[in-house]
């Protein structure tokens, strides 16, 4: 899956880039929400549904779209929108997996986490610094109400798949603007930006709500050596939930990815029969120089629906075709 891709340019124009900022003219007051998805208990703790498996209730953060998190490893300090600052860092101290309660339930994931059931993956060695594109809100909803469905693009520093690979012995992170349903209101679909790790705090954004076949404008780009930020634009009403994120981690994030992640979803019962659609993606390496994707499509191992895939149309282009629509 180790694709190198070719540097094609030393300019980089993007025509929704100024999506990608919106939020910062949108943002309204929020109150906290809890996440969606059944909780599951493992060594007295509860853990809850996250992009990356399941995750400690205590070590899953929501912060106001809008928030910037900084976070060395040791010490996490969110800058909140109204200016002033959180200091997180006794929460979920890294000592949690010599105390016998691991951050993340490890290896022996519950039978209902589903993985990544159908994804691309792409690696360009220089790291990206750019991943924009729309993919859209699924039109209709599934016959069976699954768990949790995610559909996402997503920036890692290693090629680390759940379920596929084994447990990462080095520090993992990924970044992420994420479509969700169902929203964390208890119907319909959401968007949220996340930011994962496996051995430390996860933090996401407060949701938007989507309308069915609504386009998601995400963004992942980097504003300093060490910082991203993270963007889900809901193209029909502009409301986004911007979130921006340091750690030395991401220094280099040279793998890029699409997803349809699920939980609880057992058959095909349990997904739309409707695509989700993604379009105009465009990536960039250091410099802003544009970079041009070979994207390489798989499916779990452990697939629920065999008649779910991910379609490589262009570079540009990928639909999930789920129930056998791809449209």
């Amino acid at each position: 899956r180790r694709v190198h891709g070719e540097l094609h340019s030393r300019r980089f124009f993007m025509k929704n880039f100024a999506l990608a900022f919106l939020a910062l003219a949108l943002l309204v007051g929020e109150s906290a929400a809890a996440f969606a998805g059944p909780r599951r208990t493992h060594k007295g703790h509860s853990y809850v549904q996250t992009t990356s498996g399941f995750v400690r209730e205590d070590c899953v953060l929501e912060v106001p779209r809008g928030s910037h998190i900084v976070d060395d490893g040791k010490r996490t300090v969110v800058h909140l929108p109204d200016g002033t600052t959180r200091d997180d860092s006794h929460l979920c101290p890294p000592t949690l997996g010599r105390l016998g309660a691991p951050v993340r339930i490890p290896t022996a994931l519950p039978a209902d986490y589903n993985g990544w059931q159908a994804y691309t993956s792409w690696q360009y060695s220089g790291g990206l610094d750019v991943f924009v594109g729309n993919f859209t809100t699924p039109t209709a909803t599934p016959q069976l109400t699954p768990q949790m469905i995610f559909i996402f693009t997503g920036l890692q520093n290693i090629d680390w798949i759940p379920l596929v690979d084994p447990e990462p012995k080095t520090p993992f992170v990924i970044i992420q603007p994420v479509l969700q349903y169902p929203a964390d209101v208890g119907h319909g679909w959401s968007v949220k930006s996340w930011y994962v790790t496996l051995t430390g705090k996860t933090y996401a954004s407060t949701e938007v709500l989507m309308a069915e076949g609504v386009a998601c404008f995400g963004n992942m780009t980097r504003t300093g050596s060490s910082t991203y930020f993270i963007n889900s634009v809901n193209v029909a009403t502009g409301e986004a939930t911007p979130l921006t994120v340091t750690n030395p981690v991401l220094e280099l994030l040279p793998w890029a990815y699409t997803t349809l992640e699920t939980y609880g979803a057992k058959t095909c019962a349990y997904f739309p029969k409707a695509a989700s659609v993604f379009s105009a993606m465009e990536l960039a390496g250091p410099e802003g120089a544009r970079v041009t994707p070979q994207w390489d499509s798989e499916v779990s191992p452990k697939q629920t629906c065999s008649s779910n895939s991910a379609e490589v149309q262009s570079p540009s282009d990928v639909v999930y075709v789920m129930n056998g629509v791809s449209k």
